[in-house]
């Protein structure tokens, strides 16, 4: 008698994935797959499970494999890898993963080079990281993670087969780490996405934040460590820094739009590690008010009414001067519109000058976000003067309102405004810039008059500051080119058209140097098409938009995932909602390019009920 044949394990896969010829991991009642999409996970009711297959219940977040699934659901959801989970047929030593002095040698090159030009690096202790290289302390996907990233920022041009391999050597040590959640995870999970992002694999990498998230969570972080009495005082401030740097992740997702559900991990429950250098607690925070102001306007108000008297825009209001009020002086710009800008630029230079890296880095990022969230929390009533005019009933009858308008027309304006002159200093002060932006930084420093210390890499600027520039883009194009002219000619001190014209200059071309130092990253590309719409539409007025020749263009975002071999990046998705704080809140640009993104259909038909209405 012969050997009793192997089963045909397709035949056990959930009829959801067997239909579209999916890869099944065949877990009852729900597979992996199906747990990702929120698919009916269904099976044939005459067959049961594989004999190998144990029917396990559905995973809860104390469930520590629901972390392994969550991750595989999301690869095997978009066709590509085979599940990152290591409880199936893996060695216990696998050689693909033994690290060697080479490695060791790129990273040390990492830290020597880059420590001081990115700001994920300061997160880590060099000194400390490479003294345990080779211990069982540091963890497999944070060495593989750091090989990546060492050849994203060392050799940037060079051919990404190196890069390649040391990502997917990370993604596989991921994946075991997930079987047992460590705090020591958290720091791989963050440098893989962000090897993830900088190569268009958006999908990826906020699956990867969500189990940040559920680490958090499996591993009672969300809980300050000064409860637990079984930990050395060098654990709980690990445990502190890197709950904190889950939850400025997690808030920045959330307010990129990445991730559809805020996660809410709230500061004042654990405390501020003593060493935050790296961690920009302050932007945290900001990233904390900006949480609540898109809560609040992803979804436009039932009424005009409510828009504005809100109960949520004065709860938010204060937390905004609160906040100014509590960060320290040293840690943001003062917008000053009554210098010019050499005498501008010297109070910059003379603040940067002295200060280390990590103050120079978190100079501006709490800058520019602080400001951005002062501006998205009034925008909407600045959108709402786009269809109104001083003599309009609704004013007449509150006249209150007016000066609610001309006030968050003033925030908005000077939000944009200072992130603008921001803007045009970083663009002065970056060391070796592209060649092909010379001629208009030789223009910028005549108009600026004045010369700029050489003193920020490139690579400082985070891609993410595109999300600042779309803000400020948006309320210059709604100054310039929808505003009506009453509003515009009868308040005193708005600057000439002229002025915002060169604002929104500065604006775009330091995008475009941020696309020449990010050059893989997918969210970038929306971001640059509708500025660029928009400023193409303010310099050639009222005549742009039928010179542009578009017609119902809605501006989308590509991901990008490994194939099925790992062997090279492909489109997996050509039009997901694009990264954006508020996005257009409705508007078009060019007279029909609207934003991909949520809510936006829904504010369009509050405008239409807005101009249908008897109040304006």
């Amino acid at each position: 008698m012969g050997p009793e044949p192997l089963p045909n394990l397709s035949e056990y896969a959930c009829l959801r994935c067997k239909g579209h010829k999916k890869r099944c991991d065949r877990v009852r009642p729900v597979c992996a797959r199906c747990l990702r999409t929120g698919a009916q996970c269904e099976y044939k009711a005459t067959v049961t499970a594989p004999p190998s297959l144990a029917v396990t219940p559905t995973p809860s977040l104390e469930d520590k494999s629901v972390l392994v699934q969550l991750v595989d659901a999301m690869v095997l959801e978009v066709g590509t890898d085979p599940p990152l989970s290591s409880t199936a047929g893996q060695q216990l030593t696998d050689t693909h993963l033994l690290t060697s002095i080479h490695h060791f040698a790129l990273v040390s090159q990492l830290f020597a080079q880059k420590s001081g030009a990115d700001h994920r690096l300061l997160l880590l202790n060099p000194r400390e990281l490479l003294d345990a290289f080779f211990s069982p302390a540091t963890h497999p996907a944070l060495r593989w993670s750091l090989c990546a990233t060492a050849v994203l920022l060392l050799s940037p041009e060079s051919d990404k087969t190196a890069l390649l391999e040391y990502y997917k050597r990370a993604r596989k040590a991921v994946s075991r780490g997930l079987d047992a959640p460590s705090v020591n995870l958290i720091p791989a999970l963050f440098f893989l996405a962000s090897i993830s992002t900088a190569t268009g694999q958006t999908a990826f990498s906020a699956s990867l934040a969500r189990c940040a998230v559920h680490v958090v969570y499996a591993l009672n972080m969300d809980v300050d460590p000064d409860e637990f009495t079984n930990m050395t005082l060098q654990e709980k401030e690990d445990q502190r820094k890197w709950y904190w740097l889950v939850a400025y992740w997690t808030k920045l997702y959330y307010l990129m739009g990445t991730s559809e559900t805020s996660h809410r991990l709230h500061l004042d429950r654990v405390q501020l590690p003593k060493n935050s250098t790296g961690l920009f607690p302050e932007l945290i925070r900001i990233y904390d008010v900006m949480e609540g102001i898109k809560a609040t306007y992803t979804q436009p108000p039932s009424s005009i009414q409510e828009l504005l008297t809100s109960n949520a825009f004065v709860n938010l209001s204060g937390q905004l001067i609160t906040l100014f009020i509590e960060i320290p002086f040293q840690q943001l710009l003062i917008p000053n519109h009554t210098l010019q800008l050499p005498e501008l630029f010297a109070l910059y230079t003379q603040q940067f000058h002295s200060a280390p890296f990590a103050v120079k880095a978190s100079l501006v990022v709490n800058t520019l976000n602080y400001f951005t969230a002062q501006s998205m929390l009034h925008r909407p009533k600045l959108t709402l003067m786009i269809l109104t005019t001083p003599t309009s009933p609704l004013l007449q009858q509150s006249p209150h309102l007016l000066h609610d308008f001309i006030t968050s027309l003033d925030k908005c304006l000077s939000s944009a405004r200072h992130t603008s002159n921001i803007t045009r200093y970083l663009l002065l002060a970056t060391i070796n810039p592209p060649e092909h932006l010379h001629p208009t930084l030789t223009n910028l420093t005549t108009e600026c008059g004045t010369a700029i210390p050489k003193m920020f890499p490139a690579s400082l600027y985070a891609w993410a500051l595109a999300l600042n520039i779309l803000e400020s883009a948006a309320v210059l194009y709604i100054l310039t080119t929808r505003l009506p002219q009453v509003w515009t000619a009868g308040i005193a001190g708005l600057p000439p058209r002229a002025a915002l014209l060169r604002d929104m200059r500065a604006l775009v071309t330091f995008l475009g140097l941020l696309e020449d130092t990010h050059p893989g990253t997918t969210y970038l590309p929306p971001l640059g098409a509708v500025v660029r719409g928009m400023h193409v539409e303010m310099e050639a007025g009222e005549g742009a938009a039928a010179a542009a020749g578009l017609g119902g263009v809605e501006v989308g975002m590509r991901v990008l995932a490994l194939d099925e071999a790992e062997e090279r990046l492909r489109v997996v998705k050509e039009a997901a909602t694009p990264a954006a704080f508020l996005g257009l809140l409705g508007l078009e640009v060019l007279g029909s390019v609207r934003w991909k993104g949520e809510g936006e259909e829904e504010w369009r038909r509050f405008w239409d009920m807005v101009k249908e209405s008897r109040l304006i």
